[in-house]
């Protein structure tokens, strides 16, 4: 297996859309996406990841095959003013999940990111919380803060990373 990221072009943002689909039908289970009037699930930032230089959209492949995507954003924190990135949106097609492909791409990410980082999960995503919680831990060293914020819907987790000795 080799899983492996990278930017995607403005002519791929289709296949990002196309992913976002399914993206957005699993999660429909948590929040309610908006469909357009064809039918198809809307993503409303989407045009940003190649409008704003703050924002990033990946393409993740596994064996040169495409295997989801990442969208990462940097912002300010409104919290305390600094800089933090954020994986805003990142998925992995079901047929290719539970192979290491996630955790290699997230690692890869942070990697080209140091600094801040911010990432949030819906509270009833189990999976997803559980798969966070443990890459995080594991990149981190178990240096990492879990919040819950009583009038949020999301549990949140802050970690700093430095770009790692290998």
């Amino acid at each position: 297996m080799k899983a492996s990221l990278r930017i995607a072009r403005e002519y791929e943002k289709n296949i990002v859309d196309n992913l976002l689909q399914f993206y957005l039908d699993e999660i429909s289970v948590f929040v309610a996406p908006k469909k357009s009037a064809e039918g198809r699930l809307i993503y409303p930032y989407l045009d940003h990841y190649w409008r704003n230089p703050q924002r990033y959209p990946f393409l993740i492949s596994n064996d040169k095959q495409i295997a989801g995507f990442a969208l990462v954003r940097r912002e300010i924190d409104p919290s305390n003013g600094m800089e933090v990135a954020e994986i805003s949106d990142f998925f992995i097609l079901s047929t290719l999940r539970n192979h290491g492909i996630g955790g290699l791409t997230a690692v890869q990410l942070w990697d080209m990111f140091p600094g801040k980082w911010r990432l949030e999960v819906h509270k009833a995503n189990q999976g997803a919380l559980l798969f966070w919680k443990d890459t995080i831990s594991k990149y981190t060293d178990h240096r990492f803060k879990q919040s819950i914020n009583a009038e949020s819907i999301n549990i949140e987790f802050r970690f700093q990373n430095t770009i790692r000795q290998s």
